[in-house]
């Protein structure tokens, strides 16, 4: 089981990167972006966070 390390402070910001297995370019795929913005809206209206600067796109190599 994984041990996840949550901080609790108020207003702390978080950075994190999503990296698909093998590098497969599905997170440039239309059909996920819109499936990701569905379910960040769906999530936000039950628990509202924001979202600073967001990217999606190929890795530059």
């Amino acid at each position: 089981m994984s041990c996840y390390r949550r901080s609790n402070v108020a207003g702390a910001s978080y950075f994190f990167t999503v990296v698909t297995e093998r590098r497969q370019r599905i997170l440039t795929d239309d059909v996920f972006r819109v499936a990701l913005r569905e379910a960040i809206h769906r999530v936000r209206r039950e628990r509202p966070f924001q979202i600073e600067p967001c990217r999606a796109g190929r890795d530059p190599r």
